[in-house]
């Protein structure tokens, strides 16, 4: 059975912006049309409730424009509901409130848990475009809805917004991590894995919250959303995701899973909770990941604790934090494992994308390939995927190549500070200076206007020149992928639409070779900076004189970014975060480092 819902995205409609408010320009009926025609039933949108709601209870906290964006929604149902795709909105609520609101001082009884978040400076409830330098920390206070004019708040604006959006097929509801919600949303009480959320040790400042546990919070939540789409003409759907509850109870969190509301749906992540092995270490999956195809252990103890309710897969199509900055990993080998275990699982539908990667590619054309028949046979399936997107090729040359691009992804060192702070989504333009600042290293998913040098920073425990190995083995690997792929795809044919694809697909997947290839480089050109320094007894900062180490691993980098240029210069979709909503690097860049590296070498 295909699955269903598959909800999608636009690629044109920015998370960190105000999604609603812009969907008339991001979801036409064309756009909506195409997503449609890709084989998705759905979209989501980030909802904020302050932004969408007419609360009587906290008038303080509603925003201008609320019902603008009552009204865009309302007209986006009606057009989606024409075009055959449904509208979800995704929810993290309720949202902290800033600690000096003057919410706090009229109502101290509602203070809830204080947390540090990192926001946009000055207005505005979103990250700003990209830039990581316009981000400052700042203290937000939890509502806390174990309190009475907390619950009343919360069931009057969901009850109110709900109302107002007949026809909305659904929720989807994060209610851990993220951004800081309810008490217990950023209270860690077990090892999660991730050594940038440490074990709290402290107790839960909210006295109300801390008796309660966050179980009893989370399914208040969910009853009040259950009730809330209950009293609606046709009740919308209600999707409880499991993002993050192993940081308060065992897997599978029986706690939650196995009390969850009558009509509540199940959402659970397809990789988080599994384990995989990485230069014989065993690893564990706490993130969206194609080196790794699950189901994990997670979702499939999950799944049975959650009975005969429905459950869906949370999962990527296009790509992963592994590298996001091109617009497809074409691993559709994994994929296919990936997708047949969700469906061996009985799992219901999908929802398919996060806020990056939401381009029509190779693997959107898969993915509707695979929801269209029952497919057994992996070979069949990528036959007819190779087939039906680039037309008369070779076949076995292709699959060799998805086969060998999977082999070489087995190297990637998968773990929080490679996938958070590592520089592959813009290694080809990265610069190997031989002064080092150490300066740390930034949010790899966000622009940055000066990139970080220290590159320890993403080891964590694991050794640098054992990381550096890994990335030399997948760059390698990937390059002898690329050789049956090249053969296969650059041959012409009279199709447009199959040329396109051929010619969109070689680009891709030539940059992500660079993107290893440039990455391994700067892991090396790191090594050989360190122990020059510990030779020479320096610390940081310095400046270092070039040998010929230094210089080899400066040419192998200059004929590799020379081909990124060329790429980047014949193909836009290069280069560009969905996340950041932006390039996090251009052509120009590029030219630039070229421009050091060239005068590097004549010095």
């Amino acid at each position: 059975m295909p699955f269903q819902p598959r909800i999608w995205r636009s690629s044109r409609s920015n998370f960190l912006a105000d999604e609603v408010l812009h969907s008339p320009v991001n979801y036409t009926r064309e756009a909506l049309r195409d997503i449609r025609t890709e084989g998705f039933d759905g979209i989501w949108l980030r909802g904020c409730l302050y932004d969408l709601m007419d609360s009587r209870v906290l008038p303080e906290l509603n925003r201008p424009h609320a019902s603008e964006r009552r009204k865009c929604l309302r007209e986006l149902i009606e057009r989606g509901r024409e075009e055959g795709v449904g509208v979800w909105l995704f929810f993290n609520e309720p949202m902290a409130i800033p600690a000096d609101h003057l919410l706090w001082h009229k109502y101290p009884d509602l203070r809830g848990t204080p947390h540090w978040e990192y926001r946009r400076k000055g207005d505005g409830d979103f990250l700003s475009l990209g830039d990581v330098h316009a981000l400052e920390k700042e203290e937000m206070i939890s509502i806390c809805v174990s309190s009475l004019r907390g619950k009343e708040f919360f069931t009057d604006a969901i009850e109110g917004l709900l109302t107002e959006l007949s026809g909305l097929a659904g929720v989807i509801l994060v209610t851990a991590s993220e951004s800081h919600s309810h008490c217990w949303s950023h209270h860690t009480c077990l090892p999660t894995g991730d050594p940038f959320r440490p074990l709290n040790e402290q107790e839960l400042s909210c006295p109300h919250c801390r008796k309660r546990g966050p179980a009893a919070i989370v399914l208040d939540l969910l009853t009040i959303w259950k009730n809330a789409a209950s009293r609606m003409p046709k009740p919308c759907r209600i999707l409880a995701s499991n993002w993050s509850w192993s940081m308060w109870y065992p897997d599978p969190q029986h706690e939650i899973v196995g009390h969850l509301p009558e009509g509540i749906e199940f959402l659970a992540n397809c990789e988080r909770g599994g384990t995989s092995f990485w230069q014989n270490r065993k690893i564990p999956i706490e993130e969206y990941s194609f080196s790794y195809c699950g189901p994990s252990e997670l979702f499939c103890r999950a799944k049975q604790v959650a009975g005969t309710r429905p459950v869906h897969a949370l999962f990527l199509v296009n790509t992963t934090h592994e590298i996001a900055s091109v617009p497809n990993l074409p691993l559709i080998p994994n994929l296919f494992q990936k997708w047949s275990g969700l469906q061996r699982e009985g799992t219901t539908g999908a929802m398919a994308c996060w806020n990056f990667a939401c381009d029509a590619t190779l693997n959107t054309h898969a993915f509707k390939q695979f929801n269209e028949q029952i497919w057994t046979e992996e070979s069949a399936f990528i036959q007819s995927v190779a087939t039906s997107y680039f037309g008369n090729t070779d076949i076995d040359a292709i699959s060799i190549a998805w086969h060998g691009f999977c082999a070489a992804l087995q190297h990637f060192p998968f773990n929080f500070g490679v996938l958070y702070f590592g520089l592959a989504n813009y290694a080809p333009a990265y610069p190997l200076d031989l002064t080092y600042h150490a300066h740390p290293m930034g949010l790899s998913h966000l622009y940055q206007n000066q990139w970080g040098d220290r590159i320890e920073d993403t080891l964590l425990e694991w050794p640098l020149d054992e990381v550096t190995e890994a990335w030399g083995l997948m760059a390698k690997k990937w390059h002898q992928a690329l050789v049956p792929y090249r053969n296969a795809l650059q041959p012409q044919t009279p199709n447009p639409i199959h040329q396109r694809h051929r010619h969109e697909e070689l680009n891709c997947a030539e940059m992500i070779g660079c993107h290893w290839l440039s990455t391994y480089h700067a892991y090396r050109f790191h090594a050989w900076r360190l122990a020059t320094m510990k030779r020479q007894g320096l610390t940081a900062p310095c400046t270092l004189e070039a040998d010929d180490e230094a210089r080899s691993i400066w040419r192998e980098e200059e004929r590799n970014a020379r081909l990124a240029l060329l790429l980047m210069e014949s193909d836009s979709r290069l280069g560009y975060h969905g996340e950041a909503h932006t390039h996090l690097f251009t052509p120009d860049t590029l030219r630039e480092k070229l421009r050091k590296l060239s005068a590097s070498l004549n010095t």
